[in-house]
Formats: structure tokens, sequence, C-alpha cells
């Protein structure tokens, strides 16, 4: 974290200093003079809810690649891609509409039309190649900032490849904290009225690191005060089409660019290609336009996670039928949710379709007769419903031709957010016995559970 204009070097500053220049700010298009109050608002899941990929359809490790740069893409925060969320001029049109956080937009509208507050938007994001997109967002909202600040790795207004940005040369800000803190000290040191500062942040470690930062700032006499203010984040509704769509357009770019690069070698067999050499694409080869480092090609495969019994179509119905009047009426006595949040923000989804026995570990033996055998599910309890959670029950198991229960309680999910599905054994939950009589008995089937990964596509020089 900076704190003085001593702490940035030469081309930061330089880079910091063409930023606010270009600033609606500092070209006079608004009416404030003398500013008091720096009011800064992060985008992604503060203002907007941005699209991030939901844990009960892909496993971790090709979350993790498709969000690492220059694995399989850009990365998820360097990639237009993550932001492409239908028709441009359609999104346009309506504003991005269930796209927002209108509890911050509210605060961010009434921030800009005060004249005694420098209201910027300011984020990791990079300004290539999001500016491009973030500014039609916000301008289709009426969210004119005084000064909009995306971290300039590149900077370049027209970037040679005008396609995927990858991270090609080495960054000029190593860390997004790095970035913001310096975009701030540069801030102060421009517009010398200013003495209070007010952040609106989602994410837990930025809330910390800069609810520590304004304080420091204040004792050391920088700002008069400083405050964070913490927003909860909310993703935007569960769209698994729009999943599948985006991580198969990253995987096709992908596969292609690691076939145009051993093309090249084939065609080019006296350069000296090794191992430890990232892979070019040939129409920006000449500008050192770095693709990849991984060689292999990928297919989308599925993954086995977890021991779970799959039950039957018709108790997958049976189960919402009897217990939907109860959640619907649980969840408007729990948590307020505002409007903006019922209509645009993800919500709970009824799934209903497995009990879940854990983690799958394919050194024991499978229990209830092994896999494909037939299980009896007893319903003993459910969770009380509620917005954040949705319901879960509590069920024993037999397999179908033994007389007693085990004793050992496992979960069933029913409604849940799609984006919690690896934490649902986290929550805490209210527990509602029921009654023997209403105790159902359902039929199952042991299985694996899955979620997609990628499997290694044989190379196309072998």
């Amino acid at each position: 974290m900076r704190f003085h204009l001593s702490e940035i070097n030469k081309i930061e500053k330089g880079i910091l200093q063409r930023q606010f220049e270009a600033s609606p700010f500092a070209k006079g298009y608004t009416t404030k003079t003398n500013p008091t109050i720096l009011k800064i608002f992060d985008f992604d899941s503060t203002l907007f809810l941005s699209p991030l990929l939901s844990s009960n359809i892909w496993h971790k490790s090709l979350i993790n690649a498709v969000i690492k740069e220059n694995l399989l893409g850009p990365g998820w925060w360097r990639d237009y891609r993550s932001l492409e969320l239908g028709p441009f001029d359609q999104l346009e049109e309506k504003a991005w509409d269930g796209y927002w956080n209108e509890d911050v937009v509210s605060e961010a509208r009434k921030a800009i039309a005060d004249p005694n507050s420098l209201t910027v938007m300011l984020t990791g994001r990079r300004y290539h190649p999001f500016y491009s997109i973030v500014y039609p967002i916000l301008k289709s909202k009426g969210l004119f900032f005084d000064a909009i600040g995306l971290r300039p790795d590149p900077e370049d207004k027209e970037p040679d490849n005008s396609g995927l940005m990858y991270n090609v040369m080495p960054n000029v800000f190593q860390t997004t904290m790095s970035f913001k803190s310096s975009f701030i000290v540069n801030l102060l040191a421009n517009v010398p009225s200013l003495q209070n500062i007010i952040m609106w942040d989602d994410r837990a470690a930025h809330i910390i690191a800069f609810s520590k930062y304004l304080e420091d700032m204040t004792k050391e006499d920088i700002i008069v005060g400083g405050e964070m203010i913490p927003v909860k984040a909310v993703r935007p509704k569960y769209n698994p089409e729009w999943e599948y769509a985006v991580v198969n357009n990253i995987i096709d770019s992908h596969n292609k660019s690691i076939e145009r690069y051993f093309q090249h070698k084939s065609e080019n067999p006296d350069i000296n290609y090794t191992e430890s050499e990232e892979v070019w694409e040939q129409s920006t080869i000449v500008n050192n336009g770095s693709l990849a480092t991984w060689k292999d090609q990928y297919k989308i495969a599925p993954i086995k996670t977890s021991i779970v019994v799959n039950l039957e179509k018709d108790a997958v119905g049976v189960l919402k039928n009897c217990f939907e009047l109860f959640y619907e009426k649980e969840i408007t006595q729990g948590r307020k949710v505002a409007q903006w949040e019922m209509v645009g923000g993800e919500g709970n989804i009824y799934f209903g379709v497995h009990v879940f026995l854990g983690q799958c570990s394919f050194d024991e033996d499978i229990p209830f007769g092994g896999l494909g055998s037939s299980v009896d599910v007893k319903v003993i309890s459910r969770s009380q419903g509620c917005p954040d959670h949705g319901m879960l029950l509590k069920v024993l198991l037999k397999a179908s031709q033994d007389e007693e229960y085990g004793p050992e309680e496992y979960i069933l999910p029913l409604w849940h957010k799609p984006s919690k599905y690896l934490s649902l054994n986290e929550a805490n939950y209210m527990w509602c016995e029921l009654e023997v009589e209403h105790q159902l008995v359902l039929c199952g089937e042991m299985q694996y559970g899955y979620l997609l990964g990628v499997e290694t596509l044989p190379r196309p020089d072998q």
C-alpha cells in the first residue's frame, strides 16, 4: 500500500497522472471545484453483479485454470468474455437490468450529485479490454463519475491485438491493492481540498486491508478521516447456459491457439522451441502476443468428486410437493431481501436430486451395497427455510434389503444457491424434526457425484 507520492516511481506516476488528466473532473466537465470528500466505489459485486462460475457445475481445478492468467486464456479478470452477458445493444438499451446492486447505485447517485464529494469508480480490472465495456455499462445507468480508474496494465488505448488481451509485458502495478492505493495518493495530490475518504467494497480481504489503510492515513494526518463500507457480494441470477457457453468458448479458443502454435512450429523447423516457452499466436508472433503457458488441448469432462444417493425421478417431485409450502412461507419470515436482489440476484434453486454422503475416496468401499445398489432414504428432519441457506433435509439410509437404518445422518439439499454448493455443511441451520407419520421413505441408487473439469486431448504433434 502506498501513502506518499515518493513511494510511486516515475513510470507509475506518469500513468496515474495521465489517468487523472483524462478524468471528467480534471477536464472541468463537472461543476465541482473544491470537494472535501473522496467517495470510491468498487465495480465487481459492489456496484455491478458480475458473474462467476458456479461450484455446483465446475470442478475447482477448472475454475482455478479459467481464473489464472495465461493458462486457458487471459484469465477471468482479464478476459472480456467474463462480462459478455448477451447481445450488447439489448443489454445497453435496458441498462443491464438485473445486474445492479441498487443500494450501492443509490449511494453512488447521491455522491455524484453532492458538490462536496469527488466520486470515483475504481477497479482492479484492466483498462484493456474492459474500459470499452465498463464505461457503457456505467453510462447506461446514468452513473457519470468524476473519475474512472481501471488498472493500466496495459495503458495503451489501441493494443496491437484487438481480441483477447494476454499478460504479455510485466505489470506496472504488481497488485490491485498497489494500483488502488497509488491512484488514491495521486488523486489527493491533485485535489488538495480532499480531507475524508469513504470506500465501498465487497471482498473481505480488501475491506480489512483498506480499513487499516484509511486508519493509518488518518494517523499520519494525510486525511482527516476514512470509512470503509462493506457491501454484501451478490451474484447475478443462476445462468448455467451462459456458464457452459463461456467456458466452452474459452477452451475452444485455447485449443485453436495451440493448434496454430504447432502448425507454426512445423512450418518453421529452424526455430528452437523449448517446453518452457509460452505459446505464441501466429497472427501476433511479431508482437510477442503471448497466448498460453499450457501446450495441451482440452475438452470438458466429468470428474468424480463425491459419493451420493441419486433419487428416483418421481421422488424428486414428491419432495418438492411436500416441502414447498414450508419453504415459501419461511423464507419470507427471515432476512429481508431487497427487491433488486429478488429480481436480479442469485436465488435458491430447487435441486432435490441426491443425498450427499461425502467426498469421493477411491481407496474405500462404497457403502450400502456398493455402486448401483438400491437404497432406502428416510427423511427425519428439515431445516427452516431461509433466503441465505435455502432448505435441506436430514435423512437416514439403508440398503434396500436391510431391515434397519444406519445411525448416521446425511444431508439432502432441496433449495440452495448454486454458488454455496460446496459449503452447505458449513452453514448454521434451525432444524425441525418430523413426526414419525410424516417421515417420507424414498428410493435411490448409490452413485458417484460429478463436477465438470478438463481432460487432456492428444497433442497435434503426436
